[in-house]
Parts: C-alpha cells; structure tokens; sequence
C-alpha cells in the first residue's frame, strides 16, 4: 500500500510541476512567489508562505482560495491589507465621479486606510522607518476628505503610481503581471493540483515520511 501510494504522490508531483513548465512569464512570478517567501521570519513551512504570496499577488478575483480566513503574521498579514488597499485604490481610480459606486469604493478607501496604520504601528519588520516616511508622504498626497473633489480624482492615478512604486520598493509587492485569462487560468490549475496534493497528504492513504516531507518542501517551488 505503501509503495501504491507513494507511486501516485510521485506521479501528482510530476504532473504539477508540469504545468508551468512551458510558460516562462509564470515560472518568473513563480521566482518572485519564491523571493519574496524566503524574506518572511515566521515558523510556519515556507510552502504555506509561498501559497499566501501566490494568492494574494493576484487579484482576488483572479484566483480562488481558502486562505482569507486563515491566522498569519503581522508581517504578512500587513502585506494582504497593502496589496487590498492598492486593488482597491485602483477600483477608485477607474470609477467615474457620477456613478453611485464612488461612494461605496471611497468608504472601502478609508476603512482599509485605518485598519493599515493601527497595523504598521503594531508590526515589526525590515526597513519600517523608510517605508512609514514614504508611506506617510504618499498618504498626504491622496488627500483623504470625506467629499469626492474633482480635483482629488484627477490626481488619484498619479497617487496610485506613487502607491506602488513604493510597495514594490520598501515591501516588493504590488507588481503588475498583467496575466492573461489563459494564464490565469493555468495558475489556477497550478494552484488547484498543489491544493489537491497537499489534500492528499493531509488525508488518509499513507505515504512514507521521506516522500511526505520531499512534496511538502517543494509545493509552490520553482
């Protein structure tokens, strides 16, 4: 049973890694998953942080996860409320001043702006000063008033620029990959066949220990 088993995690594993392997624009963001994981302190395994960065590098409506109602750290969970706060901005952006979603989006705008500081305030990590001054400052730009001037939403795309060079800067988030839907696609599937081994991992049929701990080191691993 051991060796069935073990034979058809293998042959999962094989097929996952497939995937990918002829699309070399999402084996560069898989680098950057990859990249950007490694810089994260935490004690959980670093293919839980791989799978988090994957997510939520993309937009939320792009991949389907289960992750939103997962526990994680500050450093991390700082990173989903900058990279929300960034998709949500550029939601504004594109939002004409008439239409009766500006509202709803800008009381989106503020709420998350609130939730980030009282976050900054409370998390540690690498280089904070530099990124509270940058962020400070581009804060001051977007101008936050509780009336929609026209003038504000002249300036919001130059402010989401601003956003988001510094996000790539300070925290190496917040890049545009401009995926296509056939990508998107693919990195679902990718994401869906390491969902499914971890499941099988996870579940009942045995697998040895070696193997065990081999596909879990290497899920979402370049």
């Amino acid at each position: 049973m051991s060796a069935r088993a073990d034979g058809l995690i293998k042959l999962m594993q094989q097929k996952t890694d497939e995937i990918l392997s002829f699309e070399p624009r999402l084996i560069e963001f898989l680098t950057w998953v990859n990249q950007k994981a490694s810089q994260i302190e935490t004690k959980r395994p670093q293919s839980f942080v791989r799978a988090f960065y994957f997510i939520y590098s993309l937009s939320r409506e792009e991949i389907i996860s289960p992750l939103d109602s997962t526990t994680i750290e500050p450093e991390m969970d700082l990173d989903r409320l900058l990279l929300n706060f960034l998709s949500n901005l550029k939601k504004l952006s594109k939002t004409s001043e008439s239409s009766s979603e500006v509202f709803t989006a800008w009381d989106k705008v503020k709420a998350d702006l609130q939730i980030i500081n009282a976050t900054i305030q409370l998390t540690s990590f690498p280089s904070k000063d530099s990124f509270q001054t940058g962020w400070q400052e581009t804060m001051e730009t977007l101008q936050l008033q509780s009336d929609m001037q026209e003038q504000w939403m002249d300036n919001l795309g130059a402010v989401v620029s601003r956003l988001q060079a510094h996000l790539i800067r300070h925290r190496d988030i917040g890049h545009d990959w401009h995926f296509s839907d056939a990508e998107i696609e693919t990195l679902q599937e990718y994401y869906n066949a390491n969902q499914l081994l971890l499941d099988c991992l996870n579940g009942d049929c045995y697998v040895s220990r070696q193997l065990q701990k081999q596909v879990r080191n290497t899920l979402f691993r370049v």
